[in-house]
C-alpha cells in the first residue's frame, strides 16, 4: 500500500555517501511574523492596489480607454496570481542540509546570506544539537521552530523557521546520517 501523504522534505544519498536533505523553510519566525503582520497587511494592500492599477492601465491601453471597467475586471485575476506568487517567493525558501562524515553543510543565515555560499560545521566542534521553539506571545498562536547546534561557545542556527514536526523529522534524519558515518 502507498501512503497518501507527501513528505515535507526530500532525502538524497549522494555517491560519496553524503545525505542531502531538501526542504522549505520560512524567512520569518514567530516573533517577526507577529510583529510584522499588521504592517505587512497594509503594505500588501497598497502593493496589490498598485499592481491592479498598472495592469488595468496596460489592458485599457490595449483594448481602448472606453473599456476601462472591463480592463479593471479582467486584471483582477492576474493581480491576485502575481501577488500570491510574489508573497510565496518572499516568505518561503527551499534550503539544503548535507551531512557527510566530517560534519554538516548548510545555507548561510542572517547577513552572511548576502555573500552566498554554505556554512560548514564539523562534528568535532558540535557539543549539542536541538530544536528551538518560538512563540510570539502567550496569547498568539503563531509558533515557529528551527534546528540549532551549540559549537565553539555559540548557538548556531542550522535552519530558518519551520513547523515543529518538520524540524523534528530533519533533526532525526541528521542524527541517523551522522550515526551511520560514525558506527
Amino acid at each position: 500500500m502507498k501512503s497518501t501523504f507527501k513528505k515535507e522534505y526530500e532525502k538524497k544519498i549522494l555517491p560519496d555517501g553524503t545525505v542531502e536533505l531538501i526542504f522549505k523553510e520560512s524567512r520569518l519566525g514567530a516573533i517577526y511574523g507577529a510583529a510584522l503582520s499588521g504592517l505587512f497587511t497594509i503594505v500588501l494592500l497598497v502593493v496589490v492596489f498598485w499592481v491592479w492599477l498598472l495592469l488595468t492601465a496596460g489592458i485599457a491601453l490595449l483594448i481602448g480607454e472606453r473599456h476601462m471597467m472591463t480592463a479593471g475586471g479582467v486584471s483582477i485575476v492576474p493581480t491576485i496570481l502575481i501577488c500570491a506568487y510574489a508573497i510565496r517567493k518572499l516568505a518561503v525558501k527551499t534550503s539544503t542540509i548535507a551531512v557527510n562524515k566530517e560534519g554538516i553543510i548548510f545555507d548561510r543565515r542572517g547577513w552572511n546570506v548576502l555573500r552566498g555560499g554554505k556554512n560548514v560545521l564539523l562534528f568535532s566542534d558540535i557539543s549539542e544539537m536541538g530544536i528551538m521553539e518560538e512563540t510570539a506571545t502567550p496569547n498568539v498562536v503563531i509558533k515557529s521552530s528551527y534546528i540549532f547546534a551549540r559549537a565553539q561557545g555559540k548557538q548556531i542556527p542550522i535552519t530558518r523557521h519551520m513547523e515543529l514536526a518538520l524540524a523534528k523529522a530533519l533533526l532525526d534524519e541528521m542524527g541517523l546520517a551522522a550515526a551511520s558515518f560514525h558506527s
